[in-house]
Order: C-alpha cells, then sequence, then structure tokens
C-alpha cells in the first residue's frame, strides 16, 4: 500500500512539473504597467572647439552617477516582448578641462535628463533580454572661466540614445534590472561673450551609462 502511494505521487508530481507552464515574467505575463527606481554610473567626453579664431579643439573626460524613476508598458506576444518606457533622473555627470588656448578652463556638467523608448525583446525563462533606443534630452551646464572672468550657460539639449539590457523576474510583481546605453545628446554653443570676446565654443557631448534598477509591476 506504501509504495502504491508513493508511486501514485510520484505520477502526480511529474504531471504537475510537466503540464505547469513556465514562468514568463511579472504574474506569468511581461505584458502591463510598471514603475521602478534605478541608478548608474556614466562616463564619457565633451569634445569643444572655438567656433572662429585659430581652428582650436580639445577634449576632456566626464564622468559621474546618474538616477531616478522609470515607467513603461510592455505588451507580450509568445515570446517577444514589445514597449515604450519614460524616465526621469538627476545626473552630477561632469569634467573640466585646463587647457583651454583662450582662458583657464571649461567645465561641462549634464544636471538631469530624460528619454523617450521604444523596447524589443525576447523571453527566456525569468529573463527578458531587450534592446532599446529613443530620444534622449538633457540638462547640460557649461562654465568657462578666465581668471576673474567667466561664462555660464545652462541649456537643454535633446539627442539620441540607444543600449540593451535584462529584466529579471524576482517574484510574480518585482522584477530586477541591468542596462546599458549609449547617448549622443548632440551639440551645445556657447558665446563665451566675457571670456573670449571673439568667438564661441562648441561642446559635442557623448557618454556611456550602466544602470542598474528595480520596477514593480502592476
Amino acid at each position: 500500500m506504501a509504495i502504491r502511494k508513493i508511486g501514485l505521487l510520484a505520477i502526480a508530481g511529474l504531471s504537475f512539473v510537466f503540464t505547469t507552464p513556465s514562468f514568463a515574467g511579472p504574474g506569468g505575463s511581461w505584458t502591463g504597467l510598471y514603475v521602478g527606481a534605478q541608478a548608474g554610473y556614466a562616463w564619457g567626453e565633451d569634445d569643444t572647439a572655438n567656433t572662429v579664431a585659430l581652428d582650436w579643439d580639445g577634449e576632456h573626460d566626464i564622468d559621474g552617477a546618474t538616477g531616478g524613476v522609470f515607467a513603461g508598458y510592455n505588451y507580450q506576444k509568445d515570446k517577444w516582448v514589445f514597449g515604450v518606457e519614460l524616465d526621469a533622473e538627476l545626473s552630477n555627470v561632469e569634467g573640466s578641462d585646463t587647457t583651454w588656448f583662450f582662458g583657464d578652463s571649461i567645465n561641462a556638467e549634464i544636471t538631469s535628463r530624460a528619454s523617450a523608448r521604444v523596447r524589443v525583446g525576447y523571453t527566456y525563462d525569468r529573463a527578458l533580454l531587450y534592446v532599446t533606443g529613443g530620444l534622449a534630452i538633457a540638462n547640460i551646464d557649461t562654465t568657462y572661466i578666465d581668471g576673474g572672468a567667466s561664462d555660464n550657460y545652462d541649456q537643454t539639449k535633446s539627442g539620441w540614445t540607444l543600449g540593451a539590457g535584462v529584466d529579471y523576474a524576482l517574484t510574480q510583481n518585482w522584477a530586477a534590472r541591468l542596462e546599458y546605453r549609449y547617448t549622443d545628446l548632440g551639440r551645445v554653443f556657447n558665446l563665451t561673450t566675457n571670456t573670449d570676446g571673439c568667438c564661441g565654443m562648441n561642446n559635442d557631448i557623448t557618454e556611456h551609462a550602466v544602470r542598474i534598477g528595480v520596477a514593480y509591476k502592476f
């Protein structure tokens, strides 16, 4: 009798294993609205160039922390997932060039940013592997110093961002994230009225960023 019961339990257990669908994402599917928080490290370059005199150009590194919130919506079709996502962050990604030919230094800082992106992904067990890209917007603070004189500009610039990442379902509602993105914010033009009266400066800012995050799916 005991052996018979064990056999029945074994058959029932095997039946459960082979008939229960695998976990595809939070709640059994990645379809739905989600919100989350993220933080990361960014690094890149500010390529600078004088717009008139001597055809001078230079570059300096920028780096720092970035973090904020994100929200989006996914739609799953079989193993493919399609979605849209918005994020907004505060940053202190900055750097200085003390070899500026026309003064003492140039400083550039990304103080805040946002993006609006599409996502296309493929599910594997609890993981969602995806690529993402779209519009990037950032607030860029540039400062030029020459002795006691300075020029400071605070501008909002738009560009593009492209990357890839993985979301991993921790529970039916919670997921963790690891993501890499490259961002090109285009050209910032500044008139250096006080520090270099004859000319202006272009700043072309690009960056790489790695972020980790956690999301809650409704």
